[in-house]
Formats: structure tokens, C-alpha cells, sequence
């Protein structure tokens, strides 16, 4: 009888144990292995795929206009704002559709058809005019899905045109919202040597030179010493005076700015 219980107790232990075992919570692998979430990108973070018409150029020679355009590009991608399409990408498929890149297509309705081919969110686009000296850099963005011109940035230069490349960088990083404070310094350096060298020139131009005027009288020294060889002292400068009066060859002389004439140079023994 006591075996009885026995088993029985051990029986009842056994089961309530096991009643514990799978009753205990056990952690699902998936909650323990997930991975961390991910961080949202801040507006400085998040980039745009634009595509970058040429120039519009006003003034200037197309050799310039496709360097600078190239340049603003290469300023762009530099910021790390924008993923730019590149031209030789760009070219193929418009070219396709029957566009191109040389700034033919200017109006905003055009922009964004051309946008819509290319499939980048932004169309950027501007010109480069040129006024004497000054030179005048504008550009703006056009949202694609809005239609909407987005941003208008301007840069002008009273510089040489090897200078433009710098007004490039400082209206891209414009677009970008990049701080431009040091470029403008910079700028502002090129702009204001140019205006010393500028002044320096007109003032070199504005400096009166004394002028020396050359006359042309009276018969030559070479003459006078032939005629006086041949006859013979006062008598052969008498004998030339006379016969060469009405055509005396003549002696070169400088005036001074005093006006006063040099004493004239005699062979020995004539007063």
C-alpha cells in the first residue's frame, strides 16, 4: 500500500513540474535578433537626382559656356546635395526625344518634359550674361512633380573670365544652402585688384611727357665746311651762302622746351 503512494506522490511531483517547464515564457527569436531602427535622414542628408541644362549663354563665346556649365556640375555633385545625370547620359536621351542640352529649351513647361524623360526630381537651369565688364550668373530649379520653379540664385562678377569659375562655385553652393561667406571674400579680393589695376593703367595713360620738337633750318655743318675747303675761307662760305639761298639743306636741331636754339657749330677760323 505505501508503494502506492509512493508512486503516486512521485507521479503528482513529476507532472507539476513539467506543468512548470511548459508554462516558463519563452522569448521569441525574432524579438531578440531584430536589427535596430534606422535613423532618419536629416534634410542636409537627403539628395536630389537633378539633370543640368547648358548655359544660356548672352554675350559670350560657346567654348566658355560649355566649360562652366561642365564646372557648375562638377560644384554641384561637390556639395553633396544633388546626384547630377551625367552629360554624356543626359545628350543620349534627349537627343533621342529630339532635344538638346544647349539651352534651346528655357521655359518651364519644357524643363519639366524634359525632366519627366530623364526621370531625375530636378531640372536646374540658367544663363551667363555678360555687361562691359560685368558678368551676371543666374540659375534656377524647377520641382518636376510640382512644376514649380523652386529656387532662383544670382552671382555677379566684375572680373575676367578666367575669374567665372569661382562666381560657379558660389551660386551652386547657393543652391546647396551652403555657407558661401568665404568665396564671397575671396571674390571680393579678385574684384578689387582688378579695380587697382584698372586705376594704376589710366593713371599711367593720364601722365604728360614734355614733347622734344625737331626743326629743320639753315644750311647743314658738312655743307658749309665743303664750300669753305674748296674756295678757301670767308670767301667760300660767302660763295655757298649765296649760290644755296633759295635751296639751304637742312640742319637737324632739337628745341628744347625752353624754346632757346643751340649756338651753331662753325668750322675754325669763321666768327
Amino acid at each position: 500500500m505505501k508503494r502506492k503512494y509512493v508512486v503516486l506522490l512521485l507521479g503528482l511531483a513529476t507532472s507539476g513540474l513539467w506543468c512548470q517547464v511548459e508554462q516558463a515564457p519563452v522569448a521569441p527569436i525574432s524579438d531578440t535578433m531584430a536589427a535596430p531602427a534606422a535613423k532618419p535622414m536629416t534634410a542636409a542628408e537627403v539628395k536630389f537626382g537633378v539633370a543640368v541644362l547648358d548655359l544660356e549663354l548672352q554675350g559670350l563665346e560657346a567654348i566658355a559656356g560649355k566649360a562652366l556649365s561642365d564646372r557648375l556640375r562638377s560644384d554641384l555633385v561637390a556639395t553633396g546635395r544633388f546626384t547630377v545625370m551625367e552629360r554624356g547620359q543626359m545628350d543620349e536621351i534627349m537627343k533621342e526625344q529630339g532635344f538638346q542640352a544647349s539651352g534651346a529649351c528655357s521655359d518651364e513647361a519644357c524643363l519639366i518634359e524634359i525632366g519627366q524623360l530623364l526621370g531625375v526630381e530636378k531640372m536646374v537651369a540658367g544663363s551667363l550674361g555678360k555687361l562691359g565688364k560685368l558678368y551676371l550668373v543666374n540659375l534656377r530649379t524647377i520641382d518636376i512633380r510640382t512644376g514649380k520653379i523652386e529656387q532662383t540664385v544670382s552671382q555677379d562678377c566684375t572680373c575676367e573670365v578666367e575669374n567665372l569659375p569661382l562666381a560657379i562655385t558660389i551660386v551652386a553652393k547657393k543652391l546647396a544652402g551652403d555657407d558661401v561667406s568665404q568665396n564671397l571674400k575671396d571674390l571680393k579680393a579678385i574684384e578689387d585688384q582688378a579695380k587697382k589695376d584698372k586705376e594704376k593703367e589710366q593713371a599711367a595713360k593720364a601722365t604728360p611727357i614734355a614733347p622734344v620738337e625737331v626743326k629743320k633750318e639753315g644750311p647743314s655743318v658738312g655743307a658749309v665746311i665743303t664750300a669753305v675747303a674748296l674756295l678757301g675761307g670767308a670767301g667760300g662760305l660767302v660763295y655757298y651762302l649765296v649760290t644755296k639761298k633759295e635751296d639751304k639743306p637742312p640742319v637737324d636741331t632739337i628745341e628744347p622746351a625752353s624754346g632757346k636754339l643751340p649756338d651753331p657749330i662753325l668750322p675754325p677760323g669763321i666768327n
